[in-house]
């Protein structure tokens, strides 16, 4: 009983991505493909092989949908993920990945070179909404009852791992992880989640999941994650 009240406190709404193959003017929001840079802006390059790091996510906030709790509590901004795809080093911030929150500026879509990764662009086009409860992985009580069978949930797959999806609650491949923001200490909460080989052609090693959390009160801490079976 007390595990079910804490599920329906914790309703989450989440917005699936529905996407369409290509880059296009008008719709910042995309996996892969070029970024939108500023000419003070820089192209990510990894930290172990040098080279420029595909672009695996870019968000326009205030395109989002809006209730969205990333777009009512940072307002403003491009998010942007990019991942190295070439010297096979772990995707992980300690160069191999850049997750970033650039402030709202005038831009337009980088040059590219021949020596330049780009992964194959899928633009966000719109959002699919829905009601999310969380599972026992985010429990922290004492007793936890014997789960029932999950129904069949529109972000979740028939092997049961996740969806790309914005906001709502993540489906961990393996635990639980919320890192705490590098200032104030309080646990992120998930932005995005990015699941292999749908919008974004690119495989998280063993069909992983990845995982984009920010902190709800300094919105340029962002961290990036992923997990595999």
């Amino acid at each position: 009983m007390v595990y079910d009240q804490w599920r329906e406190a914790n309703r989450r709404p989440l917005w699936l991505p529905q996407t369409q193959e290509g880059q296009f003017a008008n719709q910042p929001n995309r996996f892969g493909g070029a970024p939108d840079l500023a000419p003070d802006e820089t192209w990510p390059r990894c930290r172990h092989c040098g080279v420029t790091m595909p672009l695996f996510l870019q968000l326009d906030v205030a395109t989002l949908p809006a209730k969205a709790p990333v777009r009512t509590e940072v307002g403003q901004g491009l998010v942007q993920l990019f991942g190295c795809a070439d010297c096979g080093a772990p995707l992980s911030e300690d160069g191999s990945a850049v997750a970033r929150l650039l402030p709202a500026a005038a831009r337009q879509t980088a040059l590219m070179s021949h020596q330049t990764k780009m992964l194959p662009p899928q633009s966000i086009v719109g959002w699919q909404r829905h009601e999310q409860l969380p599972t026992a992985d985010e429990w922290e009580g004492d007793e936890l009852p014997d789960e029932e069978e999950e129904q069949p949930q529109p972000w979740i797959d028939q092997h049961g791992f996740g969806h790309d999806q914005l906001g709502g609650w993540p489906s961990w491949v393996q635990y639980a992880e919320y890192p705490p923001c590098p200032v104030c200490g309080r646990p992120q909460r998930l932005l995005f989640q990015i699941a292999s080989e749908q919008g974004l052609d690119f495989m998280f090693c063993d069909v992983g999941t990845a995982y984009l959390l920010y902190c709800s009160h300094h919105a340029d801490q962002l961290s990036f994650s992923w997990q595999s079976t």
